[in-house]
């Protein structure tokens, strides 16, 4: 079942626990569970805790990449946290290391929308992502993300560009990983998965086209 599917936002009571069984409460570097930030998890049951007004976050996004990743067998954890919006920001707020935590960039290439994954801790080198679609790329304009991904907090768009319509490119540096965090449609959850189940799901393009940030 596609990520596009609408389902209607599910409350504590009515969420059923096989959504969460698959998951591992354990932290990408080895911490252990119990340092980890604020787990969306206590019986089976969404969590959800926000301090402050952070204005209306796409939560439907969320629970359908949960959904998504529990019907397909995945084995994944979910962290709670503050309001971060960038990768690089998240990713050291949760003590993940930047080539771990997947940054996701949308592009236009020529008449084509792409969806890229990279590393937190790196960015796009223009002229080599050039040379992997074989033509000039444009970083996608904010409407065109609210237009894409309606069910997510701009800028906090999940990798799973096939459940969007969008063709996947995830950098190399970002495929070596073991684990990989990746958000799921907001920017205050944060998913952890092995990479091995991320690309058995996304069947991504694999390919190098970034740099590490200055």
């Amino acid at each position: 079942m596609g990520l596009s599917t609408c389902r209607a936002w599910r409350s504590r009571q009515g969420y059923p626990s096989r959504h969460l069984g698959h998951q591992l409460v354990e932290a990408l570097d080895g911490a252990r569970a119990g340092s980890a930030p604020s787990v969306l998890k206590e019986n089976g049951v969404l969590l959800r805790h926000r301090e402050g007004d952070l204005g209306a976050p796409k939560e439907e996004s969320t629970v359908r990449v949960l959904d998504y990743l529990s019907e397909n067998g995945i084995d994944f954890s979910v962290m709670h946290h503050q309001l971060h919006y960038t990768a690089q920001e998240e990713a050291a707020a949760q003590h993940i290391s930047g080539h771990r935590f997947a940054k996701t960039v949308v592009v236009r290439a020529d008449d084509e929308y792409i969806l890229l994954a990279l590393p937190a801790s790196h960015r796009i080198d223009f002229k080599l992502l050039k040379g992997v679609l074989g033509t000039d790329v444009e970083l996608a304009a904010e409407g065109d993300l609210a237009r894409l991904f309606p069910d997510c907090d701009v800028g906090a768009e999940p990798p799973f560009g096939s459940q969007y319509g969008l063709h996947t490119i995830v950098d190399d540096g970002l495929a070596a990983q073991e684990r990989i965090a990746v958000r799921a449609g907001s920017h205050t959850e944060v998913v952890l998965l092995s990479y091995a189940d991320y690309a058995r799901l996304e069947k991504p393009q694999v390919a190098s086209f970034t740099r590490p940030e200055a």
